[in-house]
């Protein structure tokens, strides 16, 4: 009979994965500060023997370059982004779902540069990643256009430097970015699944 496999939370600091990854491995992940790079220092404690070197991208498209080469593990949300959709299908690519995960996003952020009220009244461009764009709603939340970014921390800096009046990010960015929160988003728990890169057999 088939034992059915469980995928564990990792919000628990002192969960580890009955197998561990025994080789050196590097760990290819988002800049420090996103979700993606929070998830892989877990996953590094919890999931190898020895904690691997990790490798930081600042989009998701730049981590699939980055983790194809041998010794490296490529971790992802499974989300609908495009890039997620591409190693997903890929036959390049292998999932390692023994490893599959839950962990806990840290509260998202609606936020801005300005403590100035007609400031927000005004705004009319919020910078945010695609995948999460969903979490506010413009009409309610007093802007009319989006600016696509590929992470939350690039979201905070296209605020910060004035190319948008509002973002979404976490709280990361806003002490980054010295930003001000609007109000919280939906606290969210993704399945955070590794991939391996299977190079071409000649």
């Amino acid at each position: 009979m088939a034992v059915a496999h469980f995928v564990p939370n990792l919000d628990d600091p002192e969960v580890r994965f009955d197998e561990l990854i025994a080789e050196p491995r590097e760990l290819v992940v988002l800049e420090e500060g996103t979700c993606t790079y929070r998830a892989g220092e877990r996953f590094a404690q919890a999931a190898f023997e020895e904690a691997p070197c990790l490798v930081e991208a600042r989009n998701f498209t730049e981590a699939i370059e980055l983790a194809k080469s041998a010794g490296r593990i490529l971790l992802l949300p499974h989300l609908a982004n495009p890039a997620v959709v591409e190693v997903t299908y890929s036959n390049e690519w292998r999932d390692l779902p023994r490893f599959a995960f839950t962990y806990t996003n840290p509260p998202l952020h609606l936020a801005r540069t300005s403590t100035d009220v007609s400031v927000l009244e005004a705004a009319g461009i919020c910078a945010a990643l695609k995948t999460i764009h969903r979490l506010t709603v413009p009409e309610e939340d007093g802007f009319s256009d989006w600016l696509w970014v590929d992470s939350t921390q690039q979201a905070a800096a296209v605020c910060a430097e004035g190319n948008a009046e509002l973002c979404i990010t976490n709280q990361h960015g806003l002490e980054r970015y010295e930003l001000t929160s609007v109000r919280e988003l939906k606290k969210m728990v993704p399945l955070w699944l590794p991939y391996e890169w299977l190079p071409a057999v000649a």
